[in-house]
């Protein structure tokens, strides 16, 4: 079984738990749903390695796997800070 089948068919059923009157739990489904979906797409990733490719470039080729991946996650924790407000 792929990946792709195995996502349809739990995102089915969680739409199946979200109806009314099916004794689910509308709203962890709802949430499995959001969630569920953003897994379905490869813009997070694309967007990771844009940010990468911007910060090491020719004048910055020395910094570690681990610099890298702490700067990115530090730009990324920032910017969801700025968005709450």
């Amino acid at each position: 079984m792929s990946v792709s089948v195995a996502l349809d068919q739990l995102m089915q059923w969680w739409k199946m738990m979200d109806r009314p009157g099916a004794g689910g739990l509308p709203k962890l489904a709802k949430l499995a749903l959001r969630e569920l979906g953003k897994l379905a797409t490869a813009a997070p990733s694309e967007s990771v390695w844009s940010k990468a490719g911007f910060i090491l470039n020719n004048r910055r080729n020395r910094l570690s796997p681990k610099h890298l991946n702490s700067i990115i996650f530090l730009g990324s924790y920032l910017r969801n800070q700025f968005k709450k407000k």
